[in-house]
């Protein structure tokens, strides 16, 4: 139940985004709701979503204050520490995929320049970085440019990830809570994390400890679906214990 609420609220988002204005009963529908939970919904998200009347209107706020180049500066070290030892989990010959964000170049730029592998990316900054590695066979996705976030994303790129298996990938996730799950800001970010962790033998999460605790509007996975996270050492020993007893190996620098 509290899965079907968390899609529900993030397809509100989605119809928020790109109507900018709706009415109650029309969503309600949209969202095969009642105008009762509907409403409900909009108050438990009054930082996204402004009700005034029987009309909804989008804020935006958290679409917009997503900045890559600012979000790359926080927390740097211990992104780099993390970037090292994910790369350490690859094994020469595996297809891996390697997702965008702002902990995930350090994963690119520990790989070995002489370790051939079958890397698959959707990002421009990571795949600048891949093309250095003269062992390195890149596959990029093509689609849709996100310019806020260097992502290519949309139809082009999801048919093409679903037609790739990959031994293991690196999934980054700006939000890491214990109820809502893992989430990031943006909704074609999560569309393109989805098919990847549908075809992954292996899936990490690199992140941070700062992402614990955090909820952003657009949910990707539960933890049932991913193997690992790797993150450092200020991860709280109560976070710990939770991530673990709900299956989710911890890796720490």
């Amino acid at each position: 139940m509290a899965r079907n609420k968390t899609l529900r609220k993030e397809e509100m988002l989605r119809i928020l985004r790109e109507e900018r204005e709706i009415h109650l009963c029309h969503l309600a529908e949209k969202l095969s709701v009642s105008e009762m939970t509907a409403r409900r919904y909009a108050a438990e998200m009054v930082e996204q979503v402004k009700l005034a009347g029987s009309h909804l209107f989008y804020r935006g706020r958290q679409e917009h204050s997503y900045s890559l180049a600012r979000a790359s500066l926080k927390n740097a070290d211990k992104k780099k520490n993390i970037g090292r030892l994910a790369a350490s989990c690859i094994n020469a010959g595996e297809s891996v995929f390697i997702d965008c964000g702002t902990t995930t170049p350090f994963v690119a730029g520990n790989l070995g320049s002489r370790m051939p592998l079958t890397v698959v990316c959707c990002s421009l900054n990571i795949c600048s970085i891949l093309c250095r590695l003269p062992s390195c066979n890149v596959i990029m996705t093509g689609g849709k440019w996100q310019r806020r976030s260097q992502v290519f994303s949309g139809d082009m790129a999801l048919e093409l990830l679903s037609r790739v298996y990959v031994d293991k990938a690196f999934i980054s996730a700006a939000g890491i809570d214990r109820q809502q799950g893992l989430s990031c800001f943006h909704d074609y970010e999560s569309k393109i994390k989805r098919e990847v962790i549908r075809n992954a033998g292996t899936t990490f999460i690199v992140a941070d400890s700062s992402k614990l605790g955090q909820r952003c509007p657009s949910y990707f996975a539960d933890f049932t679906e991913i193997d690992a996270l790797i993150t450092d050492r200020q991860l709280s020993s109560s976070n710990q214990k939770w991530l673990r007893e709900a299956g989710v190996e911890v890796f720490l620098p």
